[in-house]
């Protein structure tokens, strides 16, 4: 429930956006709210995931290995490449 400041402004949400309501001229505002990026995250990068194995099994068929590493869930064909199947982007890790 949105509230007055000390300045009788009210910020609430409205079709998605945030306002600014000003009761002592009652005038009202879309909010322009800007994230800067995490410069750290930057485009894909390759990242051995063997120390980082969290699960494993093998299926039925035993023609794939489902793995579960750095929180992403890789299919590991037999005798073939393997590839990330979770839409997981990289993280850097420190």
């Amino acid at each position: 429930m949105p509230s007055a400041d000390a300045d009788g402004q009210i910020i609430y949400e409205l079709d998605g956006e945030l306002h600014l309501y000003d009761t002592r001229n009652e005038q009202d505002r879309a909010l322009t709210i800007t994230v800067p990026a995490d410069a750290v995250i930057g485009g894909a990068q390759a990242v051995n995931a063997a120390d980082n194995i969290e699960g494993h099994v093998i299926s039925p068929a035993e023609s794939v290995s489902p793995i579960v590493a750095r929180g992403d869930v890789f299919s590991i064909p037999v005798n073939t490449e393997s590839h990330a199947i979770s839409p997981s982007p990289p993280t850097p890790r420190s």
